[in-house]
């Protein structure tokens, strides 16, 4: 099955609406979003306390659910994630939905992260703070280093601005 190459480059802001050429709906808040998003949207979202610049979180999946699951981790604080982004609270969230696979938009997920990363040096706060956050940041580190070592990959894209 075909993959999903990211939309533009890997660069720039993660609080912008055009961070990476995706086509963000603007910055709600995240109660709102849930209220506003259909069941069925499948694609990409990001978390961050209102008004804040500093992205806390980027995930994929049915938008309006994993929204709803973030939104009772701050009212029930049973992990590290549910008290980053109850701290973080209120949250608010740009989305994106599209066509893709499920294992296309774990890619797009992936670039976001990587992206993130190569803008702040460190995944967003609450990114690999769930419950088995170890193999989250496993998962991750192997298909971030499988991404540079690809031929596929122009690795230019992953240098910082220091790098190229």
């Amino acid at each position: 099955m075909p993959g999903a190459p990211p939309a533009g480059n890997l660069d720039g802001d993660p609080s912008e609406l055009k961070w990476c050429r995706q086509r963000w709906l603007g910055w709600q808040p995240a109660d709102e979003a849930v209220a506003a998003i259909p069941r069925s949207a499948l694609g990409l979202y990001r978390l961050r306390s209102a008004g804040s610049r500093e992205v806390a979180y980027i995930g994929e999946g049915k938008i309006r659910a994993r929204l709803q699951a973030h939104l009772a981790k701050t009212a029930k604080v049973t992990t590290l994630q549910g008290q980053l982004l109850a701290d973080a609270a209120p949250l608010e969230c740009p989305w994106v939905a599209g066509p893709w696979l499920r294992h296309q938009r774990l890619e797009l997920e992936t670039d976001l992260i990587g992206a993130f990363v190569l803008s702040r040096g460190q995944p967003a706060v609450a990114q690999f703070t769930g419950s088995s956050r170890s193999s989250s940041v496993k998962r991750f580190t192997a298909a971030y280093a499988t991404m540079l070592d690809s031929s596929c990959w122009p690795r230019a894209l992953f240098m910082t601005k220091g790098q190229k």
